[in-house]
């Protein structure tokens, strides 16, 4: 690095240094005089340059390490120069890697794009769609039918490895007998043979048969999923449109959309984008390899 930046020991400066030592660096209490000079050129790499009170500084942090040390000053300050040089080389190197590392610059433009496209997004969609309460009621008025329940059914589904064990079931709900006497009677501490579920299930539920009969009642018996299953259908609910809280959190997102889709078009009449074909034609050839 030090060639590399064309850096040359400031060798007055560093006997300087010798003489303005004393035995106070030893015992922790070293201070420079009043007529020490402070702004004498001591270091340069490339533009960046640095003074003699700069340095002093630096040894001013290091004095702790030689209390009750005794050393030659010039011996000590050699030493302390390496690290002090080091470690502005380093930083003049990071401080510019970017400029001397495309690499590293390409990663560090794109880390910066992103962190600013991930603002714009915030502000102008992300943040607005949170807190456009009128907007998105307003969409969700325009677009009802985009929020629909499908049909479902409100039932209980029994099910078992056993088909025996589904036949009794079935019977037990023919006759009117409780979910909880049910489990009672068919599993024990040792072994669960069926499992209840209750609840709504839309028509496409994969827990549900493709061809199970949407009929209010006990059903027949199923093979589906690799098991048995018998359900007692309370209710046959038909598709309708969701309310408004019942779809909200579908309903933000699509207006979010909304609000990116439309903000894209703005930016797209404000600025002229030219795509070069051959290039991106050129790029998914080489993608699709």
């Amino acid at each position: 690095l030090k060639q590399k930046y064309g850096v040359k020991d400031n060798e007055t400066a560093l006997s300087y240094f010798y003489t303005v030592l004393d035995s106070s660096y030893f015992s922790n209490n070293w201070e420079t005089k009043s007529d020490f000079k402070a702004k004498m050129p001591f270091l340069s790499i490339k533009e960046v340059s640095y003074d003699a009170q700069d340095f002093a500084d630096y040894l001013k942090t290091r004095q702790r390490y030689y209390t009750n040390k005794s050393m030659d000053f010039k011996v000590l300050i050699s030493k302390e120069y390496e690290y002090y040089l080091k470690n502005k080389l380093f930083k003049y190197r990071e401080d510019h890697l970017e400029m001397e590392n495309i690499e590293y610059a390409n990663i560090l433009k794109e880390y910066r794009e992103g962190l600013l496209l991930f603002d714009l997004m915030e502000k102008e969609i992300w943040n607005k769609a949170v807190q456009d309460s009128i907007g998105v009621k307003t969409f969700f008025e325009g677009h009802k039918s985009s929020y629909m329940w499908e049909d479902r059914i409100e039932a209980t589904i029994v099910t078992g490895n056993n088909k025996k064990d589904i036949k009794k079931v079935a019977n037990y709900l023919k006759s009117g007998i409780s979910d909880d006497f049910i489990k009672k009677q068919l599993n024990t501490e040792d072994r669960q043979n069926i499992i209840v579920s209750k609840g709504e299930f839309n028509i496409s539920d994969s827990s549900l048969p493709s061809n199970l009969i949407l009929t209010e009642g006990i059903s027949e018996i199923y093979k589906h999923n690799g098991a048995y299953h018998v359900l007692d259908i309370k209710k046959v609910l038909k598709a309708t449109e969701k309310t408004f809280d019942e779809a909200k959190g579908l309903v933000t997102g699509d207006y979010q959309s909304f609000l990116e889709d439309k903000w894209i078009g703005q930016l797209k009449e404000k600025y002229d984008v030219q795509v070069n074909a051959e290039i991106l034609d050129q790029v998914k050839a080489d993608f699709n390899q």
